[in-house]
């Protein structure tokens, strides 16, 4: 993992970005992508990743533009590896919602933020959420979450190996960073 500014008092930082305490599906010079310890939504229904800038920044705001192309390239190849990979495996993915959800930490202050963008799979027949509503999950605690299963060890290395296709092509080259 690249060294950077990683905060103590940062959640992000503590959580994921120190490698002991996350699983890395793919890492570039300025943004990794990771499988979360707690998924919010279960592999077989799209399954759930974090991709966060390795300098430790709370808003899109204050990335330098080297780190904006880069954070937007990363999202672009891991949305398509999403796509590819769940439907080789069979899971009917029809959409990923990728968003920027800074709500929960909206009371800490800045320092305690990091910015990340979350990538939940959504699959035809979701039985937990309807595709004509935006995707609304449970609030923290709830039972919702105590069955969800996280992507495995052999999903991981299947979208690393995809990523790493990807980041090699031509579609995907400009201002690699």
């Amino acid at each position: 993992m690249v060294k950077n500014n990683f905060p103590d008092v940062c959640g992000c930082c503590r959580d994921y970005v120190l490698p002991e305490k996350q699983k890395t599906v793919y890492q570039w010079e300025l943004c990794s992508v990771i499988i979360p310890k707690k998924p919010s939504v279960d592999r077989k229904d799209g399954g759930h990743l974090i991709l966060f800038p390795h300098r430790h920044i709370t808003k899109r705001s204050d990335l330098l533009p080297n780190e904006a192309i880069a954070l937007m390239r990363s999202s672009m190849i891991v949305e398509q590896a999403l796509y590819d990979v769940l439907l080789s495996l069979g899971i009917d993915l029809v959409n990923v919602n990728i968003g920027d959800y800074g709500n929960r930490k909206a009371d800490e202050p800045f320092e305690k933020r990091h910015l990340h963008l979350h990538f939940y799979g959504r699959v035809r027949d979701d039985k937990n959420f309807s595709h004509k509503e935006y995707l609304c999950l449970p609030p923290k605690g709830s039972k919702y979450y105590d069955s969800i299963v996280p992507f495995s060890e052999k999903d991981r290395k299947l979208l690393r190996k995809r990523i790493e296709e990807l980041d090699n092509e031509r579609r995907f080259d400009f201002g690699k960073n």
